[in-house]
């Protein structure tokens, strides 16, 4: 989604596999919110919900609690939080063990700014703010 490719989201993820159960714990929660608000499963958002919110209240890196936190603000519809976070995960994304390329650009700050694009009605998504942050290409996003 970092370039927003819609077709390639919904080819990896279809509908059909529906809620994750298994992998690293962290992005199952990721998974399993993006499944929620990516194709309107509000039947799950409650467990799923509960479940980042636990993520939330546990020792994980601050970017991994950024990219949870940023999807339950897009679900809660709290446009200020959301924009806290997406900010959050460019700046904690610095210190993940990664290739120098994610130094300069923050490409799940990207993703997760078109899935709010694609997800959102138009007059929440222009509440979110774009990072301040030299890793987020603000001209790359428009």
């Amino acid at each position: 989604m970092g370039c927003n490719d819609i077709e390639a989201l919904e080819k990896s993820y279809p509908e059909e596999v529906g809620l994750c159960s298994n992998g690293y714990p962290t992005f199952v929660v990721a998974s399993n919110l993006l499944f929620v608000l990516w194709y309107h499963k509000d039947e799950y958002a409650e467990s799923v919900i509960m479940k980042a919110k636990k993520v939330l209240n546990q020792k994980k890196s601050l970017w991994e609690k950024a990219i949870v936190a940023f999807l339950v603000a897009l679900y809660d519809k709290n446009m200020e939080e959301a924009s806290i976070q997406l900010n959050q995960v460019c700046k904690s994304s610095r210190r993940n063990d990664r290739p120098k390329l994610y130094k300069f650009f923050c490409l799940e700050a990207h993703g997760l700014y078109n899935i709010a694009r694609n997800i959102l009605p138009q007059e929440l998504f222009e509440q979110i703010k774009m990072p301040e942050d030299e890793a987020f290409i603000n001209e790359f996003a428009i």
